[in-house]
């Protein structure tokens, strides 16, 4: 049987791991808190990226649609004058065969060149 001297050294000693794996403990701790307030702030800064990045997004859509109506108007105008350009066109191919001519007061009708 252990004597009252053996029986304390080992207290002292269990004693002393306990201080250490207490000392451990509080350190993995505030390792753990340190990890949780960095990953907390990165959690953010991603969000916040997210954020303006959606931001981003929603304004190029709308440019998009302003840039989708701009580019109706300028191909109807475009229609319009080729329209236009084709009616000129076609009127031209109906003028009549003989034109007159002003010659000294007088209309004279010469065949068309």
């Amino acid at each position: 049987m252990p004597t009252m001297d053996q029986v304390w050294e080992q207290l002292q000693l269990i004693t002393a791991r306990l201080a250490t794996l207490q000392e451990r403990c509080d350190l993995n701790h505030q390792r753990l808190d340190d990890l949780q307030h960095t990953l907390d702030a990165g959690l953010a800064t991603l969000a916040n990226g997210l954020h303006r990045n959606l931001e981003q997004q929603e304004r190029t859509q709308e440019q998009l649609a302003l840039q989708a109506v701009q580019n109706r108007t300028v191909i109807c105008g475009l229609d319009k004058i080729s329209r236009d350009t084709r009616l000129l066109a076609n009127l031209g191919d109906l003028r009549p065969q003989f034109h007159g001519e002003l010659v000294g007061g007088e209309t004279r009708v010469r065949p068309a060149a």
